[in-house]
């Protein structure tokens, strides 16, 4: 009953978005200043698609380029196959990509998309995208509601008697993904229903994802047919309303109109659902009950964003600057997706349900404590539907999408995000449940088999000695230092809510990591069981040439240049063993100027998204000022390649936006930070009704440095703020300069190793 409710009450939210009365111009419009196209290509793996915030529902064009470098859609190809339902964003593999519809004139080839289209005039903004296919003359326009899609298909210069045509491929996923099984069916009106279950995407456990579609066209259809393609040769069928699919095969519904006039505008609304058709059915039904149009959906939907992002207000900076923040700032409300009263039957939720979580490897660096400071009930939310899921399967996820667990990264880093709000005095999470669950993580060995990735709990050698040996497990380092930095987290999580005498020995645990310390080199190096270290070393190697994953890989995704900092739960006694802050500042300043030689810092890969800031524990601030602000003008653009690397469900774009604040969180930790502000004030709108105000009047391209920092009026010479200083509302008033200073030199950042925790209130 909780689960009907839910879904009635995501219907009426739907309808009442779709269907509210046309609203005026919103002051301070800041919608309209995103970008949806940057980072659709070279990287960003992100795509253009019409969609709301957190909604289940991301209408998207797909490419004909099919594989690793893109998420369906990349901007450099100039071929449109389709139009697709659902998409993750930013990811570096795939999943979903279900459902795909596209407009045809006239006879057309099934093979190997033999219905894709050139495109032009290609727009987007917040909820809408439009594009012209120019094969078959067709304007081509989708908006989106949190459940349903809502194209608009106008067929211009048509000759008397042209077939008009919208295909549906019910097979369709995103690479290398595969359907098991498919199916279409026709009504006579046009109502289209569709089934696939798919394999082999990035949700691995179950290894099969199931999704429902329905859809029903603005007028009924002159003919219909359904269609397979088999081993490359397509079968059409009009004698038939239904057909099906197996493993690698192709199905699909075909609608047509005879042209009468000469330009012929159809419009489709269609939904999906991960549960059933009586969902997807529901979904489109609310919409019709409350009679509505295209425009006033899309004009409802881009009011919704602006609503969301004009939260956060900013002055100053470039234009392309302002474009690049609140690009970022859409893309991180991209996912986790709300799918409350989607989950299995046997899954019982406690509240919201979200999916695509994909993953927290990477999101609790920057997007997941963005959320803590600005949308801090969003973040409960999400943090609690983690807890329904471990519930229902057992183990808190690393990465959790299409209802399925994902290969873990580097950790169980939840342990993170439950630390973070905790010490944050984060309200309404069940810190009981997740202290079960952590806890979990830091003593149980009986998780998934070892391979590549980390495993859910830890390794029996890790609880033995605290490191893994590299002869013994693959990316034992870079595993080493997340396990520990976990272990960390869950003594912080303990001793916030009471209970850190439980957690003592993870705490001890997490030291035990500088075991893989290298003196000689200064790096933490793999070693072998017989206690020597692996020959040869090479501190820039991610991959040995010729290979990709073995055991020869002892850092996943990085060097030992990139895991370097990755200690930030003891960063002093790592400045201590590189021999001082001097000679910390020197090997850091060679790995940022390095930057653009491999293997050394790289902003979009997430082991380095701390190390920038790490200056600040050596007291040189200033070093932080001169190489964010450097970062944020040379790696990102307002292009279509703006983005080097992956935007990672938004991590990335959090980075982006952190830094162009000029603070940044230390995950897990209750403090932040202080870095450059590009801006010269930012309002950030809180959830309590208060602001965080960021003044710089005279920040600039050559101001960089910060001179003096006024918190609520009082002058400090710390290059950190408390969470408690600034959760509540505050004002920062910023003084910068365009030479160096001594600023944030004295008081360092506080050691949480050896600093009892705030407990909860």
């Amino acid at each position: 009953m909780r689960n009907m409710r839910l879904i009635l009450l995501a219907l009426i939210l739907t309808t009442a978005l779709a269907c509210a009365p046309p609203a005026k111009e919103v002051a301070n419009s800041v919608a309209k200043q995103v970008d949806v196209f940057i980072g659709t290509t070279a990287g960003g793996n992100v795509h253009p698609g019409a969609t709301t915030p957190f909604g289940m529902i991301a209408l998207s064009p797909h490419t004909n380029t099919q594989d690793w470098i893109n998420m369906g859609y990349n901007h450099a190809d100039s071929f449109i196959i389709g139009f697709v339902h659902n998409q993750v964003s930013g990811i570096g593999c795939a999943e979903y990509g279900n459902f795909l519809v596209m407009p045809v004139r006239n006879s057309t080839t099934l093979e190997n998309f033999g219905y894709k289209s050139p495109r032009t005039d290609e727009r987007g903004k917040p909820g809408y995208y439009a594009t012209m296919l120019t094969k078959p003359n067709v304007q081509v326009e989708l908006t989106a509601t949190a459940r349903t899609a809502h194209h608009r298909y106008t067929f211009k210069q048509n000759a008397k008697g042209d077939t008009l045509k919208l295909f549906f491929n019910m097979s369709r996923c995103s690479f290398p993904q595969k359907p098991k099984h498919s199916e279409a069916s026709i009504g006579n009106d046009g109502t289209i229903h569709g089934l696939g279950i798919f394999y082999g995407g990035f949700g691995s456990d179950p290894k099969e994802m199931q999704a429902f579609f329905s859809a029903k066209p603005s007028k009924k259809p002159d003919f219909i047919a359904v269609y397979k393609l088999s081993n490359k040769r397509s079968e059409i069928r009009s004698d038939l309303q239904s057909i099906q699919a197996e493993d690698s095969e192709e199905c699909g519904a075909i609608l047509g109109w005879i042209a009468s006039k000469d330009e012929e505008e159809i419009e489709l609304t269609s939904a999906i659902s991960y549960k059933s058709f009586q969902n997807s059915d529901n979904y489109i039904r609310a919409i019709e009950e409350k009679s509505t149009s295209f425009n006033r959906i899309a004009a409802q939907v881009e009011i919704a964003w602006n609503e969301l992002l004009n939260k956060v207000q900013i002055q100053g900076g470039s234009k392309a600057e302002q474009t690049l923040f609140y690009t970022a700032l859409y893309r991180m409300c991209l996912m986790p997706t709300d799918i409350t009263g989607e989950t299995p039957d046997t899954f019982k939720t406690t509240g919201k349900a979200f999916t695509n979580y994909f993953a927290i490897w990477d999101t609790y660096r920057t997007q997941n404590p963005f959320f803590t400071l600005w949308l801090p009930s969003l973040q409960k939310d999400l943090l609690n539907s983690l807890l329904d899921i471990a519930d229902h399967r057992g183990w808190l996820p690393d990465g959790f999408t299409g209802n399925a667990f994902t290969s873990m990264q580097g950790g169980t880093n939840a342990d993170v995000l439950f630390a973070d709000v905790a010490v944050k005095n984060l309200k309404g999470v069940d810190y009981e449940r997740a202290f079960k669950y952590v806890m979990k993580n830091a003593t149980d060995t009986t998780g998934d088999k070892p391979n590549i990735n980390a495993r859910k709990g830890r390794f029996p050698e890790y609880l033995r000695q605290g490191f893994l040996y590299a002869d013994k497990q693959w990316v034992s380092v870079s595993k080493s230092l997340e396990y520990a930095y976990n272990d960390y987290c869950v003594y912080a999580l303990a001793n916030a809510i009471g209970k850190g005498d439980s957690a003592k020995f993870a705490l001890e645990r997490a030291s035990k990591v500088f075991e893989l310390f290298d003196t000689t080199t200064g790096f933490f190096r793999p070693k072998r069981s017989d206690g020597k270290w692996v020959e040869p070393f090479k501190p820039t190697m991610i991959f040995p040439e010729g290979q990709v994953w073995s055991y020869e890989v002892h850092y996943y995704e990085g060097s030992a240049w990139q895991y370097l900092g990755y200690v930030p739960h003891n960063f002093y006694r790592l400045i201590a063993l590189l021999g001082g802050k001097e000679k910390f500042i020197a090997k850091w300043d060679t790995m940022l100027t390095s930057r653009d030689k491999e293997g050394y810092f790289t902003i979009w890969n997430e082991p380095d998204m701390l190390a920038v800031w790490q200056y600040i524990y050596a007291g040189k601030a200033d070093r932080v000022q001169l190489f964010t602000r450097d970062i944020l003008k040379k790696d990102f653009r307002v292009a279509p390649d703006g983005y080097k690397g992956n935007d990672d469900s938004g991590t990335l774009s959090a980075w982006y936006v952190w830094a162009s604040l000029g603070l940044f969180p230390n995950a897990g930790q209750d403090w932040y930070f202080v870095g450059s502000p590009v801006f010269t004030k930012v309002v950030m709108k809180l959830e309590n009704g208060n602001s965080l105000v960021i003044n710089a009047p005279n920040a600039s391209e050559k101001n960089v440095y910060v001179k003096s920092l006024k918190l609520n009026g009082i002058p400090i010479e710390r290059a950190w703020l408390r969470h408690s200083e600034i959760a509540n509302g505050a004002t920062l008033d910023f003084e910068m300069t365009d030479m160096p200073t001594d600023w944030g030199s004295r008081e360092l950042p506080p050691s949480p190793t050896f600093k009892k925790i705030q407990q909860l209130n």
